[in-house]
């Protein structure tokens, strides 16, 4: 069972790596996966129920966003498996520079995965096709849209948005997901 989440693992990774070399030369889709990772499947699963606890928001609203952060395949260290950053999030990506390499579902809610490798983010390029996709998909996961109308104090019309959305952007918090060799997982809160 190990082998198998080692596998899948150094599988994602390499596919990463294949992606970035091909960025230079086309853009690439945002794509969805299925999460072969059982421990990490349970650690999402984990921080979604906790979530709903202290923001219950979060069952009606939200994402979650995922940054692999460590991960070590040759087994350097006797117990960390592999480490990741689980925020979880409120805005479109309609504003944003940087878009996940991956996504899929787990307990109904939306999981977008990021690379953190720098030189990925930077190279990486994806086709207006996929970025569109992705918000459609995300938008399902954030408030309603409202239609306002502002005026000045002559009673002018400055503001007339029919898709106004209040959008929270989660800059602090979320958590660590450190998962060990021996298949158990921790959650810290930050």
């Amino acid at each position: 069972m190990r082998k198998y989440k080692l596998k899948i693992i150094r599988k994602l990774l390499v596919s990463l790596l294949f992606i970035s070399s091909m960025a230079f030369a086309q853009k690439v889709d945002i794509q969805r996966i299925q999460l072969e990772d059982s421990t990490l499947i349970q650690g999402i699963k984990t921080f979604i129920a906790n979530t709903i606890i202290s923001k219950p928001i979060f069952n009606n609203e939200g994402y979650i966003e995922v940054r692999m952060i460590f991960i070590d395949e040759k087994r350097k260290y006797k117990k960390l498996k592999s480490q990741y950053k689980i925020k979880d999030q409120y805005a479109s990506l309609k504003s944003s520079s940087i878009y996940p390499s991956y996504y899929t579902y787990i307990n109904d809610k939306l999981v977008l995965f990021y690379s953190s490798l720098d030189f990925l983010k930077n190279n990486l390029h994806f086709s207006n096709r996929s970025k569109n996709r992705l918000l459609k998909k995300i938008s399902p996961y954030l408030t309603k849209n409202e239609h306002i109308i502002a005026k000045d104090e002559n009673g002018n019309i400055i503001i007339d948005d029919k898709n106004f959305r209040d959008e929270k952007y989660n800059i602090h918090g979320g958590s660590l997901l450190n998962i060990y060799n021996n298949g158990d997982f921790e959650i810290i809160e930050q």
